[in-house]
């Protein structure tokens, strides 16, 4: 096993290396020039060209087929052949490297206009003539729409077209059924030159220049500790049927090694056989029998009734080697049955009972063992036995209440086993019962939102199907997701992750042949997996208070909403949280922990129940108020003389701080106080002539000091 392993590596490397050296060209310098550059015309693309290849070990020969894998490569490789390249990578279990690998080079050219080549053979050979009218042929006639009339050119090119094709396939069809054919069109290789304790990598090209032909490279390892047996033909079996035997065996058990076949019967109890065709049997003549797509179908007719035969199969490998014959398989031809039965319609017994009614020569009755009711949903299908053993003497059955819709055959079996069977008949019932309402539905989503609902089948023979449903919201309406039918139980839906809902709600119904539908199942509820953050809290108002700042906003509206983050920056440091509250419920924060006078930073974070944190938006920037000094306005007063129109303002101020300056608000009685005169500190008075009759007039002074901090304001209301 170890050797083996290494045996792997070392091609690997050994295949990459060929590659690398296949790839590689000579750098050459482009010679200086002081002519002016030319104009050249751009080189066309190389042809691709693809290659295939097989082996075979017989004794001490190593048999090499290769073929073209299109009518394009087919044609190239007739014109320059092909190269194999052989190595010896192993003796003795020993890998061997460089010059001790032996290449060796055989190049296989096809002589295009020799058809003397061919002669000797094609009057012997049916496969080489094929071969060569397929290489030499002046034409394959081709019938486009039942006509030879080619005197459209688009018609004649296709006809062209189509004659190539046809060339290619034949020849390969000539090479596949004949080695030694294979041999003299250069598409195959006997190598004589081996030993037991060797092992040989080949690789086949194209001998074509490079700069024509881009071909693909077909690798073969060949070890004779690897010798594999053919294999017998797989599941032979017989079937009477009228005065003929039909023979019918497996073809995808045995395809990569067969591919044609030797038919041979016994008439003596299979003490001798002898060949049923004289010509290899090939995959061409497939069955299309639709309950056996994968077999080949041969019937023989050149029977006698009442006698038992023996047959069986061997296959013929593309290198002309014959597998193992199969087992046996034994059958009876039996007389032709005359009768054949036909449908008259349905009738409905007393209550109401489907009663299926049908014709039978009389004369013919005796020699059938009785008849059978058969049944598919769809016309061109396997029909399934509904009720069998039905007597000879009858022609009407009551049809199962069960059954659905659908199509029924009326099969007479004769006494030796062959049947007749009528043509098919429509069948419907009067339905107009829905079936049950889904059960079981279940769903799963991935991170993608990738959505694969589940559900049970319903039981109901006449299901023709479901329709799934979605809504967005739950107790709504649902929209249908499927516009004709769904026939599987298992649907895939995918989710726009972008939109704002978290939950999806899916419900299924069930139909039947006659699109009666059942009621909506159960919602199941699927959870959008989150990778939208939630939308950021906004500032809604701000209170400023001595030593304190309250703040309000408005939360997101996010139902998975989890948390809301308050943080806060002082001018000069980080971002840190000063509280933080669970769902929508607070709205609001006094910050008592702030320095007088001192601007501040505020900003909020949602996070939701996925952890998403929702987008830094609003930042709300504040400053506080100063420490007010109660005791600095000692006193305020005023006179009025109103024949002047003035308004005489005096205060007193303690004499143990120091003022820098002094505010003068005023107001009335239908506006509030703003700053309306700043004066100097040491100003102690003030007079206002700006005044109207029949107000009243509120006036306020507060003192700045020095250290930048503000006393109280002091008022008083004048009525003037």
């Amino acid at each position: 096993m170890k050797m083996k392993k290494n045996i792997i590596a070392f091609l690997a490397l050994l295949m990459l290396g060929c590659y690398s050296v296949a790839q590689q060209k000579p750098v050459q310098k482009a010679p200086k020039s002081t002519q002016p550059a030319k104009t050249t015309r751009q080189k066309p693309m190389p042809s691709k060209m693809g290659i295939q290849a097989t082996h075979y070990i017989q004794n001490k020969r190593i048999k090499i087929r290769w073929a073209p894998t299109d009518e394009q490569s087919w044609r190239l490789g007739n014109k320059y052949g092909y190269i194999v390249e052989k190595r010896t990578v192993v003796r003795d279990d020993n890998f061997l490297l460089g010059a001790e690998q032996l290449k060796t080079f055989r190049t296989y050219l096809f002589i295009k206009d020799s058809l003397q080549y061919w002669e000797p053979i094609v009057a012997m050979n049916d496969n080489a003539a094929v071969m060569t009218q397929a290489l030499f042929g002046e034409t394959f006639e081709l019938d486009l729409n039942g006509s030879n009339n080619t005197s459209s050119k688009g018609q004649s090119l296709l006809a062209k077209a189509q004659e190539n094709k046809q060339r290619f396939l034949f020849a390969m069809y000539a090479a596949d059924n004949d080695f030694s054919v294979a041999e003299k069109a250069g598409l195959g290789f006997v190598d004589t030159a081996t030993k037991f304790n060797e092992q040989y990598f080949f690789r086949i090209y194209s001998a074509a220049p490079k700069h024509l032909v881009k071909s693909d490279t077909a690798l073969l390892f060949v070890s004779f500790k690897d010798i594999k047996q053919l294999p017998e033909a797989a599941d032979l079996t017989t079937e009477p049927s009228n005065k003929s035997i039909v023979l019918t065996w497996d073809l995808e058990r045995t395809k990569s090694y067969y591919n044609s076949f030797i038919i041979q019967r016994s008439a003596d109890s299979g003490r001798t056989f002898r060949n049923l065709n004289q010509k290899p049997y090939t995959s061409m003549a497939q069955g299309t029998d639709p309950s056996k797509p994968n077999s080949l179908v041969y019937i023989d007719t050149l029977v006698d009734v009442g006698k038992t035969y023996q047959y069986r199969v061997g296959g013929i490998s593309i290198f002309g080697e014959r597998g193992p014959w199969s087992k046996i398989a034994e059958a009876k031809c039996v007389p032709f049955l005359e009768g054949v039965p036909g449908i008259q319609g349905i009738a409905l017994g007393k209550s109401g009972e489907p009663i299926l009614k049908w014709f039978f020569e009389d004369s013919v009755r005796s020699k059938i063992s009785g008849f059978e009711v058969n049944y598919s949903p769809v016309a061109d299908a396997v029909y399934q036995p509904v009720l069998t053993n039905i007597p000879p003497d009858r022609s009407e059955v009551y049809l199962p209440d069960t059954l659905a819709s659908g199509y029924l055959i009326v099969k007479a079996v004769s006494k030796e086993g062959i049947s007749r069977t009528s043509f098919p008949y429509l069948y419907q019932m009067e339905d107009s019962i829905p079936p049950g309402i889904p059960t079981g539905l279940s769903a799963s989503v991935d991170s993608a939102g990738r959505v694969e609902l589940k559900w049970l089948p319903n039981p109901e023979k006449d299901l023709l199907g479901y329709k799934v449903f979605r809504t967005m919201i739950k107790g709504t309406e649902h929209a249908v997701l499927v516009d004709t039918v769904w026939y599987g139980t298992v649907y895939r839906d995918t989710l726009d992750l972008k939109l704002m809902n978290r939950k999806v709600y899916y419900a299924v119904t069930a139909l039947d042949f006659r699109f009666n539908q059942s009621k909506l199942s159960a919602d199941v509820e699927v959870v959008k997996p989150d990778i939208i953050p939630p939308t950021a809290p906004v500032f809604a108002d701000y209170k400023l208070s001595t030593g304190s700042v309250e703040l309000f906003w408005v939360s997101p509206v996010e139902e998975d909403l989890r948390e809301i983050k308050l943080m806060r920056k002082p001018a000069v440091g980080e971002w840190t949280e000063i509280f933080h509250t669970s769902g929508k419920t607070i709205k609001s924060y006094k910050d008592d922990k702030v320095e007088a006078d001192k601007k501040y930073s505020y900003k909020l974070v949602a996070i939701d129940s996925a952890g998403l944190k929702s987008p830094e938006a609003q930042i709300l920037s504040v400053q506080t108020l100063p420490v007010i000094n109660r005791k600095t306005i000692t006193a305020l007063d005023f006179d009025i003389d109103r024949n002047k129109r003035l308004i005489y303002l005096r205060w007193q101020v303690s004499e143990k701080v120091a003022v820098k300056s002094i505010e003068i608000f005023r107001g009335t009685s239908e506006e509030p106080m703003s700053i309306y005169k700043v004066l100097d500190g040491k100003t102690r008075d003030m007079l206002d002539n700006d005044l109207l009759i029949n107000t009243k007039y509120k006036y306020g002074v507060r003192a700045v000091l020095s250290n930048g901090t503000y006393s109280e304001i002091v008022t008083k209301e004048i009525n003037y």
